[in-house]
């Protein structure tokens, strides 16, 4: 009797431990790594508002500056990690030396992914989450893609009139041809070099961010000018949102980036003054930063969302200022703005 009762309670022992791993291993959720901390150091943004001087002409003048920085991409497969373009400074030249990096803001380590030497046309210039790079060397010449393995580039569309290159993903990209007078038609572009007209104008005079099937689109003329709303690739229906230009009393060209931070939720920048966060499903705006119309410090560029990662995204950034020395200049920089304090500071590359 005594064994039968150890032999039972032997199993019941077996059969627990069985149990407590087998929920172990299937029913025990994962929870999500904590956000990094940002290895570089970083700075506050310039607390001085004036208005720009005027040249001979009345007009505002530009002054020099050290690099022209902007940010490109977001990784699609490493988080905390994307891709910025540093360009030259010579003064009278309108081309200059072009280095994209690839940055870990975990880890802080910056590699040089590709040099442009002698730089290249902006219109045409993008990145993609992986880091192959589309670029134009100057106007009327052809497309050109390049990477880290990519070397020396190889050519991808002919000699031609061509605007606002956009990688649309990792294996196709968008382009703009021009068929006379102010008229162009889009161009989709897949990885085996296969080019196919657009059905949607759309991708003209827009400013568009996709996210997996849906792109979000600003109107900056056509019909719909004004007006945010959301395509769908699959289906080629367009649903209008709202009329942004009109209820946030701003101009068409004002409007200069957008993105997607989760499925509902778009982030988006008017040039001088406001970063906004605009949920597709209620339809409200939220003004997570501004800069209170101060006329020196401006957004430019766009605005990255890193992989895994709500919290914060990067923007490019160009404020005028006056050194120590008096000397009134430009500075181009990458910032990181948390989404939920509106609090931005520079993020102190290479």
């Amino acid at each position: 009797m005594r064994t039968h009762t150890t032999i039972v309670l032997a199993l019941l022992l077996m059969m627990a431990a069985t149990l407590f791993w087998a929920c172990n291993d299937d029913h025990t959720p994962t929870l999500p790594a904590a956000p990094c901390a940002i290895a570089l150091p970083l700075s506050a943004i310039p607390d001085s508002c004036f208005d720009l001087p005027q040249g001979p002409t009345g007009s505002n003048f530009n002054a020099p500056f050290d690099y022209r920085y902007a940010t490109l991409s977001a990784s699609t497969s490493e988080a905390g990690v994307f891709y910025y373009v540093r360009g030259d400074y010579q003064l009278g030249q309108a081309y200059t030396n072009q280095k994209i990096f690839k940055h870990n803001i975990c880890t802080g380590v910056t590699t040089l992914v590709y040099e442009i030497i002698g730089g290249s046309d902006s219109a045409n210039f993008s990145v993609n989450g992986e880091g192959e790079i589309l670029f134009q060397r100057r106007p009327s010449q052809p497309i050109l893609l390049a990477s880290a393995n990519i070397q020396p580039p190889v050519e991808v569309l002919p000699a031609g009139d061509y605007l606002r290159t956009r990688w649309m993903n990792n294996d196709s990209f968008i382009i703009s041809r021009w068929i006379g007078g102010n008229n162009f038609e889009p161009l989709v572009v897949d990885q085996l070099g296969n080019v196919t007209i657009a059905q949607s104008d759309i991708f003209n005079n827009s400013v568009i961010a996709i996210n997996d099937n849906k792109v979000a689109v600003f109107f900056r003329s056509g019909i719909h000018q004004g007006y945010l709303g959301v395509y769908d690739l699959d289906t080629e229906e367009l649903t209008l949102i709202e009329d942004l230009a009109t209820n946030y009393n701003a101009t068409t060209n004002d409007f200069s980036g957008i993105m997607w931070l989760n499925d509902e939720t778009l982030l988006g920048y008017f040039t001088v003054d406001r970063v906004f966060k605009y949920n597709l499903n209620t339809r409200q705006m939220v003004i997570v930063k501004t800069n209170g119309n101060c006329r020196n410090q401006l957004f430019s560029g766009r605005l990255i969302k890193l992989k895994d990662r709500e919290d914060i995204v990067l923007l490019s950034r160009l404020d005028y200022i006056y050194n120590a020395a008096g000397e009134y200049r430009m500075q181009y920089r990458i910032s990181v703005l948390d989404i939920a304090t509106g609090e931005e500071q520079i993020l102190e590359l290479e």
